[in-house]
């Protein structure tokens, strides 16, 4: 007995020793590749620009760092997220944070070819019907009204969807998974942190195009951001409940009320309408409904006093007869023209990203300053428009389910922190979902990072409700 534990001892210690040598020899292999890479890309670029020639040469340890800690890069590509509208080191359309994100996409799929042992793909209901989704838009491409347009949204598309695609593979445990959340949070709250200072201190980093001054933070548009804020204030609010270190909670606290004055300052009824769907739907998954239903109408009420007269005139609350950028009459002529469109082309609508084309040959086309038209400023609309009736409903499927299956995460053991920071994702995706009623938010990045968000925490919450606990069984160390 003894020398045969002792032989499979050896035969371990001999297998684990040939796997490192391995290991070790393919990470050697590909810093010498990136190194060569790294020179030639900079010897290239040097000439188009210095600065593009020194990010070529940092780039590699970025895949020395990388090619191992794939989750590491992901976690940045979530931080950048709010600041992807700065345009520096623009390459070909792309800003150097969507260059460093499709960088780490590649990182990632050689993490995935090389180093991992299990590359079997995550398995999810959602997989199948965003598959179906796809699908469907990429056959409205055979009917678009603008082809061109039409095949380079769809290549839009897919690159933000990949985002889901990496995020439920390579975040696989609640190690690397509440990182994550703290990110989203952190990199939201410095996005508004220089919204409010531009709106205080700084108006030349507002648009001058804006009637009434309002908060955008890092992104162009007030609205987009006030949808983008609600998500991560939700989440620091479960993540709020789910710690338990009095520092966390004090910081999170100070983070929710920045957070929340600025999606107030940013002056969007969608935004305001999200937060107080958002903070409603928050008290549905709470024990002490009456308790959390009273502080979030506090915050409303008192970010709503708060807000100064013009941009509660632009939102509706007090009657004025001057213009302050109240454009609630043309957004009524996109549901009059989606109506039209979606009656004469039914099953697969006129292409994705179709309706701003369409509207441009409208009879509402003198409505708009831009001869490229109008967006519908309704993901809904622009899905039904885009991909017709059949691609809105796969599309409404795979929200619906991805809801549906968060909610029933947070009842589940209530008192546990998964269940606490299911509850937050469900407010936050109830906020994004009401506000993706005035705004086209299928390419934004949030919309499928919390898709994603909601895979890792249906897997995170089948494995804990798998593991069974013996008190009287003694596990060996190995």
């Amino acid at each position: 007995m003894k020398s045969l534990l002792s032989k499979q001892l050896s035969d371990k210690f001999h297998v684990n020793k040939t796997d490192l040598a391995n290991n070790t020899l393919t990470s050697i292999g590909l810093i010498v590749i990136a190194v060569i890479f790294g020179i030639a890309l900079a010897y290239i670029a040097v000439n188009y620009s210095p600065l593009f020639a020194m990010l070529a040469l940092v780039s590699i340890p970025m895949i020395g760092i990388l090619a191992r800690r794939p989750e590491i890069g992901l976690i940045l590509v979530v931080a950048l997220i709010p600041f992807e509208n700065i345009n520096i080191l623009t390459i070909s359309s792309f800003s150097l944070f969507e260059l460093f994100t499709l960088f780490t996409y590649a990182i990632a799929v050689i993490y995935s070819l090389v180093f991992r042992k299990d590359g079997k793909l995550v398995r999810s209901k959602i997989n199948w019907v965003l598959f179906l989704f796809l699908l469907t838009v990429i056959l409205s491409n055979l009917v678009a009204y603008d082809h061109a347009r039409s095949i380079k949204s769809t290549l839009r598309l897919l690159r933000n969807v990949s985002l889901y695609i990496f995020v439920i593979n390579l975040i696989r445990t609640e190690k690397s998974f509440y990182p994550v959340l703290w990110v989203l949070v952190l990199s939201g709250t410095l996005s508004a942190l220089y919204g409010l200072y531009a709106y205080f201190f700084d108006h030349s980093l507002l648009d001058p195009t804006d009637l009434v001054l309002r908060v955008r933070g890092t992104m162009n548009d007030p609205n987009e951001f006030a949808g983008a804020m609600i998500v991560r204030m939700m989440i620091a609010v479960g993540l709020f409940r789910a710690v338990s270190k009095r520092n966390q909670k004090v910081f999170l606290l100070v983070v929710i009320l920045i957070l929340a004055y600025s999606i107030f300052l940013s002056g969007s009824r969608g935004g305001i309408l999200g937060l107080s769907a958002a903070v409603l739907a928050y008290t549905l998954t709470s024990r002490a409904k009456a308790r959390w239903l009273i502080v979030g109408s506090l915050i409303i009420i008192a970010g709503i006093t708060l807000m100064p007269l013009t941009l509660k005139e632009r939102i509706g609350l007090v009657e004025t007869s001057a213009n302050v950028g109240n454009n609630l009459n043309r957004r009524i002529t996109y549901l009059y023209l989606g109506k039209e469109i979606i009656k004469e082309n039914p099953i697969l609508g006129v292409g994705i990203d179709g309706f701003a084309s369409t509207y441009a040959q409208s009879e509402y086309r003198f409505l708009s300053s831009s001869s490229s038209g109008r967006i519908a400023h309704n993901t809904y609309l622009e899905i039904a428009t885009g991909g017709g009736l059949l691609g809105l409903t796969v599309f409404l499927i795979m929200l619906g389910y991805a809801y549906v299956k968060v909610w029933k995460i947070s009842r589940i053991n209530t008192g546990s922190k998964l269940a606490r920071v299911a509850g937050g994702l469900f407010a936050g995706l109830t906020g994004f979902f009401v506000v993706a009623f005035f705004l086209s938010q299928q390419y934004e990045k949030t919309l499928w990072l919390l898709l994603g968000l909601v895979v890792i925490i249906e897997k995170l919450s089948e494995r804990n409700a798998s593991i069974v606990y013996m008190p009287n069984t003694r596990i060996p160390k190995v």
